[in-house]
């Protein structure tokens, strides 16, 4: 397979891809969206907090549909550029470390979100909210190792 056939086979993956993985949420399967701040509501937070969350989340949103919007735009820039019989790699390959950089950011700017709302919170809170996080990720044992019995 030639280098350039190759290009263009990975980038009409990467943009194939998102649309299929998308097709999967549970809002397909017939599911009703979750309460993004139904977690914290659970913690105990106050209107004034609540006010507080929901601006620090609309903040993040814009910031991260400048972002997207980028993104996509790159991703034609490197389609674009596949289509040509002999893409320059340098040029390719600096679209995409453009586009693994606003990525990079964006996912940052999530862990900075979470962090800010978490420190809305008061210490009661912050700890029920751990609680509840540990609960909800924590994997039940099968039921021969919790009988405690081995495998052999």
């Amino acid at each position: 397979m030639t280098r350039s056939r190759l290009i263009l086979t990975v980038l009409l993956t990467l943009l194939a891809a998102p649309p299929m993985v998308s097709a999967q949420t549970p809002l397909e399967a017939g599911h009703t969206p979750r309460d993004p701040l139904a977690i914290y509501k659970e913690v105990g937070i106050n209107s004034e907090q609540e006010a507080k969350i929901r601006q620090l989340s609309k903040e993040y949103e814009d910031a991260s549909r400048v972002r997207d919007e980028r993104v996509r735009n790159l991703m034609g820039d490197i389609f674009q550029l596949s289509l040509q019989p002999a893409p320059n790699e340098a040029t390719v390959l600096a679209k995409q470390d453009e586009m693994n950089k606003v990525q990079a950011e964006k996912a940052t700017e999530r862990v900075k979100l979470l962090l800010n709302i978490r420190n809305l919170l008061t210490a009661e809170q912050k700890q029920h909210l751990v609680t509840i996080m540990e609960e909800r990720t924590r994997i039940p044992n099968s039921s021969a190792q919790s009988a405690g019995q081995t495998q052999k």
